[in-house]
C-alpha cells in the first residue's frame, strides 16, 4: 500500500527540478496541457519513485529528441499503479529550440574515458551535430553499435542534469579527409566558418573578429586528437578554410579543448 511521504517545504529557488529521457512522451503531447497522463514504464517509474523518491505534488520534465513535458507527480493513481507506471499532470509542453548559431563538431575518437567525457561537453553546452573522425594518431578502433549505444547513454545523461534537451544528433564515424569533403548538409545549408584549435593558431578574441567579419550563421569545429594532427592533415584543414584559433597559451588535454572551446563560442556567440 503507497505510504505517503512527507518531505520538508522548501523555497522555490531550493528546489531540484528533475528531467528523464523516455521515448514516450507522445501520449502527453496529443491530450495536451491540463490532462492527466500515465506512464507505463517500469524502469523509470522505479527511477523516479523508488530511488528519487519523488511524491504527489514534485514537479518533473519528461522529453525525448523533439519535445519536453513539464509534469506534476500525481497523488491519486500513484498509489494504485505501484512501482511499474506513474501518473502525472501535464504542466506543459514545449518543441526544442536550438542554440544559436549551429556549431557542428568534427571530434576525433580519443581513448573512451575521454571520448565520453568530450560527448558529455558537447551535449551540455549544446552542439548541433557530432561527426566522429579517425586520423593518423587517433589510435584506436570504433566498436560499432554497441559502443554507439553507450554514446547515446551518455548523451542522454548529460541532456537530463544540463537541462540542455536537444541532444545533438551523432554521425558514423568517418576519416578525417571525408569529413572535410564539401558534401555534409551543414556546408550544403548553411554559410559555415571553420574552425581548428592548434596552439599556433591566432587567439580567440583575432579568430572571434573573423567569424564576425564572414556573417557566417554556423561554424564548424573541429578539435585534434592528443598526439595532435599530422602536417598533412592539417594542410587539408587549412585547404578547407578552417581558421586556426589557439583557445589557451597552455596545453589542453583533447576533451579538455572540447570544454573550452565549446563553452568558449557559445558565450561569445550567444
Amino acid at each position: 500500500m503507497y505510504k505517503e511521504r512527507v518531505r520538508a517545504v522548501k523555497a522555490p529557488s531550493e528546489e531540484h527540478e528533475f528531467a528523464f529521457f523516455t521515448e514516450l512522451t507522445t501520449q502527453a503531447r496529443l491530450i495536451g496541457t491540463g490532462s492527466l497522463c500515465t506512464l507505463n514504464q517500469k524502469d523509470l517509474a522505479h527511477r523516479i519513485l523508488k530511488v528519487l523518491r519523488l511524491i504527489p505534488g514534485d514537479t518533473f520534465v519528461l522529453f525525448d529528441d523533439q519535445y519536453s513535458v513539464n509534469a506534476t507527480l500525481n497523488a491519486t493513481l500513484v498509489a494504485t499503479t505501484g512501482s511499474s507506471s506513474i501518473a502525472f499532470m501535464v504542466d506543459g509542453l514545449q518543441a526544442h529550440i536550438p542554440l544559436k548559431p549551429a556549431i557542428h563538431w568534427l571530434l576525433p575518437l580519443l581513448k573512451r574515458d575521454a571520448f565520453e567525457e568530450a560527448l558529455y561537453s558537447l551535449v551540455e553546452m549544446g552542439a548541433t551535430s557530432l561527426h566522429p573522425y579517425t586520423a593518423t594518431k587517433t589510435g584506436r578502433m570504433w566498436l560499432g553499435e554497441k559502443e554507439r549505444a553507450r554514446c547515446r547513454s551518455v548523451m542522454i545523461a548529460a541532456a537530463e542534469q544540463s537541462k540542455q534537451f536537444l541532444i545533438p544528433s551523432l554521425h558514423a564515424v568517418r576519416p578525417l579527409a571525408e569529413c572535410l569533403k564539401r558534401e555534409p548538409s551543414f556546408y550544403k545549408a548553411h554559410s559555415c566558418t571553420g574552425i581548428f584549435f592548434d596552439a599556433s593558431g591566432k587567439s580567440l578574441s583575432t579568430t572571434m573578429n573573423e567569424i564576425g567579419a564572414q556573417n557566417s550563421d554556423a561554424l564548424v569545429i573541429c578539435s585534434g586528437p592528443e598526439g595532435d594532427l599530422t602536417c598533412e592533415e592539417k594542410r587539408m584543414l587549412a585547404d578547407a578554410n578552417f581558421l586556426f584559433c589557439a583557445l589557451t597559451p597552455t596545453v589542453l588535454r583533447a576533451q579538455q579543448a572540447v570544454a573550452v572551446g565549446l563553452g568558449s563560442f557559445r558565450s561569445l556567440m550567444c
